[in-house]
């Protein structure tokens, strides 16, 4: 006999959203290690399912005005009407994927930001906010 599934908000949060969102990841996308890679402009779900990382709103533990790179925190539309639209990008990645970063740089406690720009390493800042802010860095002799 088929049954109906109920989720409590918590349920959903903890069974099925960590999973789906671990596959909008750009690093596993660039190692293709998520089932989504190369699917950007694909229907996946029902039309009636749209997600967002939206790191803006108001009083959310994770809401933050800019991610530990520097970079602006947005709206980010992953899936939209059932259609991937974006996947999540930190400095790194998005240079590898030659993207840009959607504000999603992360660092452990007790890391430094920015590029490591010791012997034999070479580190471009870029352009724009996260780029000066990078290259302040690395001319305060804080890269890596």
């Amino acid at each position: 006999a088929r049954l109906p599934a109920i989720f409590t908000p918590l349920g959903v949060a903890s069974a099925l959203m960590a999973p789906l969102v671990a596959g909008f990841n750009g690093k596993l996308v660039l190692e293709k290690a998520s089932p989504l890679a190369g699917k950007v402009g694909h229907k996946v779900t029902d039309k009636r399912f749209s997600l967002y990382d939206d790191a803006t709103l108001a009083f959310r533990p994770t809401s933050r005005p800019f991610d530990d790179e520097g970079v602006l925190s947005r709206r980010l539309p992953l899936l939209e009407d059932g259609v991937i639209r974006n996947f999540y990008y930190d400095l790194r990645t998005a240079a590898l994927a030659k993207t840009r970063s959607t504000g999603h740089g992360h660092r452990a406690p007790g890391h430094r930001a920015g590029r490591r720009c010791g012997p034999g390493r070479h580190s471009d800042p870029g352009r724009g906010r996260a780029g000066r802010w990078q290259a302040e860095l690395c001319r305060a002799g804080r890269c890596g």
